[in-house]
């Protein structure tokens, strides 16, 4: 499964000195890639991305709350 993941990074890779219509191609590709690794391995990908999405926010606020406190802003 992980063989595969990385030829898709590979192509996603090779892509990128191409045009954007075939870098937007491999990348989904990639995407779809590793959906279906998560999908193996009983990972729900909307709820891993929604947390990860939840993770970066909250530390964006701590970074906001930070830089206000130390006004910085």
């Amino acid at each position: 499964v992980f063989q595969h993941v990385e030829a898709e990074v590979q192509e996603f890779k090779d892509a990128m000195n191409t045009n954007q219509d075939h870098l937007e191609e491999e990348f989904g590709d990639l995407l779809f890639t590793l959906v279906q690794t998560a999908r193996h391995l009983n990972i729900d990908s909307e709820k891993a991305l929604r947390r990860t999405n939840k993770k970066v926010e909250d530390r964006w606020t701590r970074m906001r709350q930070l830089a206000q406190t130390r006004k910085l802003n």
